[in-house]
Order: C-alpha cells, then sequence, then structure tokens
C-alpha cells in the first residue's frame, strides 16, 4: 500500500467513524424518545433498553452508512481543497486517476460492510429486537 493510500485511508476512517458515531447517536437518541412511552408501559429496566439498542445497532448502522459515507468523503475532499493537498498532488506528478481508484475500491468495501450489516447482522438483530 503506497503512503497516499495509507495517509487518504487513515483520514478517510478517522472522518467516517466520527460521522458514525454521530449519526447512530442522533438515531438511538431519537428512536429512544419514539419508544420510550412504550418501554415505560412495559416496564422494561434500563438494561434492557440498553440492550435493546446495542442489537439494534448494526442495523440503524446500514441505514445511516450510505449518507455517513457520501458526507464523509465530501468532507475529506473539501478539506484536501481547502489545505491545497489536491493542489500539492497534481504538482507532485500524482495522477487523480489513483485518488479515485481509492475512492472506489474504499466505496466497494464500504458497500459490502453496509450489505452485511443489513442482511446479516441486521436481519438477526431486528428479529432479537
Amino acid at each position: 500500500m503506497s503512503v497516499l493510500n495509507r495517509y487518504l485511508l487513515r483520514r478517510a476512517l478517522f472522518m467516517l467513524f466520527v460521522l458514525l458515531l454521530a449519526g447512530m447517536g442522533v438515531f438511538v437518541l431519537s428512536d429512544l424518545f419514539q419508544r420510550l412511552d412504550v418501554f415505560m408501559d412495559a416496564d422494561y429496566p434500563p438494561a434492557g433498553i440498553a440492550l435493546y439498542f446495542i442489537i439494534r445497532l448494526p442495523m440503524i448502522a446500514s441505514q445511516i452508512l450510505p449518507a455517513v459515507f457520501l458526507l464523509a468523503m465530501t468532507l475529506q475532499l473539501s478539506l484536501m481543497n481547502k489545505q491545497r493537498e489536491s493542489l500539492a498532488l497534481q504538482a507532485g506528478g500524482i495522477a487523480p486517476s489513483a485518488f479515485f481508484r481509492f475512492v472506489f475500491i474504499y466505496g466497494l468495501f464500504w458497500s459490502c460492510a453496509q450489505f452485511a450489516c443489513a442482511q446479516v447482522l441486521g436481519v438477526a438483530g431486528e428479529k432479537r429486537a
């Protein structure tokens, strides 16, 4: 793996996980407030409510991952442009196809991860929840 790919991967993963955690937090909080009356009527203990949301995390991740991926890549590209990193890559002789190849492989990996979350972990979690 080249230095450029490691650098892009590190920045992309950081952005993706920060935005994924924030998105999952917002999703869980909105879902909690939406279902709070159901939990209170059923006298669920707080540990049971936490377990319910832990079980649902793969499905939540699969639902918000496309938007988070798009937002993370857009944010990464804009930050690279603002910090003149894309200009430095062009001046250094790095072809734009190297960056597009990274984005394509990275997107393909996350689409497979999203599919796995939705079809394997998400279905099992929704049945259990």
